[in-house]
Protein backbone atom coordinates (compact mmCIF):
# COMPACT_ATOMS: atom_id res chain seq x y z
CA UNK A 1 0.00 0.00 0.00
CA UNK A 2 0.99 3.70 -0.90
CA UNK A 3 -0.42 6.88 0.80
CA UNK A 4 -1.07 9.84 -1.12
CA UNK A 5 -2.33 13.25 0.06
CA UNK A 6 -5.45 14.28 -1.98
CA UNK A 7 -6.16 17.59 -3.54
CA UNK A 8 -9.37 18.57 -4.75
CA UNK A 9 -10.65 21.89 -5.88
CA UNK A 10 -14.55 22.66 -6.79
CA UNK A 11 -16.95 25.23 -7.07
CA UNK A 12 -18.45 26.48 -3.31
CA UNK A 13 -20.89 24.32 -2.23
CA UNK A 14 -23.05 26.92 -0.86
CA UNK A 15 -24.04 24.86 2.25
CA UNK A 16 -22.90 22.45 4.76
CA UNK A 17 -22.04 19.48 3.05
CA UNK A 18 -20.16 16.32 3.02
CA UNK A 19 -17.61 15.00 0.08
CA UNK A 20 -17.08 11.48 0.12
CA UNK A 21 -13.59 10.25 -2.20
CA UNK A 22 -13.09 6.64 -3.48
CA UNK A 23 -10.83 4.87 -5.17
CA UNK A 24 -10.93 1.09 -5.04
CA UNK A 25 -11.06 0.51 -1.72
CA UNK A 26 -9.08 3.97 -0.44
CA UNK A 27 -12.43 5.86 1.58
CA UNK A 28 -11.98 9.33 3.27
CA UNK A 29 -15.03 11.53 3.72
CA UNK A 30 -15.12 14.85 4.86
CA UNK A 31 -17.60 18.06 6.03
CA UNK A 32 -16.83 21.26 3.77
CA UNK A 33 -18.18 24.87 4.67
CA UNK A 34 -20.49 26.71 2.22
CA UNK A 35 -17.49 28.70 0.83
CA UNK A 36 -15.32 26.22 1.04
CA UNK A 37 -13.42 26.15 -2.71
CA UNK A 38 -10.49 22.79 -2.33
CA UNK A 39 -9.52 20.70 0.69
CA UNK A 40 -6.40 18.35 1.05
CA UNK A 41 -6.95 14.80 2.46
CA UNK A 42 -4.20 13.84 3.79
CA UNK A 43 -2.07 10.36 3.87
CA UNK A 44 -5.25 8.11 2.18
CA UNK A 45 -3.92 4.93 1.75
CA UNK A 46 -3.98 3.30 -1.64
CA UNK A 47 -3.80 -0.60 -2.78
CA UNK A 48 -1.68 -0.59 -6.10
CA UNK A 49 -2.83 -1.15 -9.40
CA UNK A 50 -6.01 -0.15 -11.60
CA UNK A 51 -8.73 1.51 -9.29
CA UNK A 52 -12.02 3.59 -10.56
CA UNK A 53 -12.22 6.80 -8.71
CA UNK A 54 -15.12 9.10 -7.40
CA UNK A 55 -15.53 11.95 -5.83
CA UNK A 56 -18.99 12.94 -4.64
CA UNK A 57 -20.13 16.53 -3.05
CA UNK A 58 -23.05 16.32 -1.48
CA UNK A 59 -24.62 19.61 -1.60
CA UNK A 60 -28.65 20.24 -2.87
CA UNK A 61 -27.59 19.41 -5.77
CA UNK A 62 -24.72 16.59 -5.60
CA UNK A 63 -21.52 17.30 -7.98
CA UNK A 64 -17.80 16.66 -8.79
CA UNK A 65 -14.96 18.19 -8.52
CA UNK A 66 -12.94 20.04 -10.83
CA UNK A 67 -9.63 19.14 -10.36
CA UNK A 68 -8.40 16.16 -8.68
CA UNK A 69 -4.53 15.86 -7.65
CA UNK A 70 -2.61 12.46 -5.75
CA UNK A 71 0.43 13.44 -4.73
CA UNK A 72 2.82 10.45 -3.06
CA UNK A 73 2.76 11.57 0.89
CA UNK A 74 5.98 12.18 2.58
CA UNK A 75 6.81 9.27 4.63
Amino acid sequence: DVSFDVTLLFKAPGAKCTLTYRCGEARAETELAPDARSITLPKVPHRKGLADLAVTIAAEKPFGPDYVELKRSAP
